[in-house]
């Protein structure tokens, strides 16, 4: 576990959800919201801290989010951030969590806001995987379909900096393939996210939430 403190968590969560046609990170999963249940399975992963990227009505979230986490001192490790250039893809967001991310942070565990069905378990495993290797990539798999969340050496930030547009940590795994460990999952979690009324309905139900 004190392997496991020298990696930080950036959930990206400024995405407009354009597709379920709302702020999809607000809906209600179980007594929490989508975005407090991942932030919640972060926090058990045992990271050492939590930067959540805010954009899409960043306001009405950090009001949602802000009071519960001054209310629970086991969310004192949660760092919220804006990002004023969500419009202009992932990218921005990803480059704002690494510019916020602790300087003696190893690794960055890259996180989908929209996926609060993976648990702590899932996220430990990747990363005691990735710091038992000497890859500086590791990457979820389940039956040969990559996921996440994607761990990144901070090696990689000045790469990571200069990303523009659309694309995520997948652009520095694909320029990067020897650097990559891919680690088997046998949950199809890791490749499901929200995007429509669908998935959100039977993610619902399959979870119990």
């Amino acid at each position: 576990m004190d392997e496991i403190k020298k990696v930080s968590a950036i959930i990206l969560a400024a995405g407009q959800g354009t597709r379920i046609g709302k702020q999809k990170m607000l809906l209600p999963w179980g007594k929490a919201t989508i975005l407090e249940r991942v932030i919640d399975n972060v926090l058990l992963s045992g990271v050492a801290e939590v930067v959540v990227v805010l954009g899409y009505q960043a306001e009405e979230m950090r009001g949602r989010l802000e009071p519960d986490l001054a209310a629970n001192p086991k969310r004192s490790r949660v760092k919220i951030i804006m990002n004023p250039a969500f419009k202009e893809g992932i990218s921005s967001s990803l480059i704002c969590g690494v510019e916020a991310v602790g300087s003696d942070s190893r690794a960055a565990m890259i996180v989908l806001g929209d996926q609060p069905q993976i648990g702590p378990d899932i996220m430990r495993k990747i990363m005691k995987s990735f710091m038992n290797n000497n890859k500086g990539i590791a990457v979820p798999s389940f039956k040969g379909q990559r996921g996440h969340p994607v761990i990144i050496d901070m090696k990689f930030r000045p790469e990571i900096m200069t990303l523009k547009g659309d694309i995520g940590a997948r652009e520095v795994v694909k320029f990067h393939p020897d650097e990559v460990l891919e680690v088997e999952i046998s949950s199809q979690e890791i490749i499901r996210d929200i995007d429509t009324w669908r998935d959100y309905e039977e993610m619902k139900v399959a979870s119990g939430a």
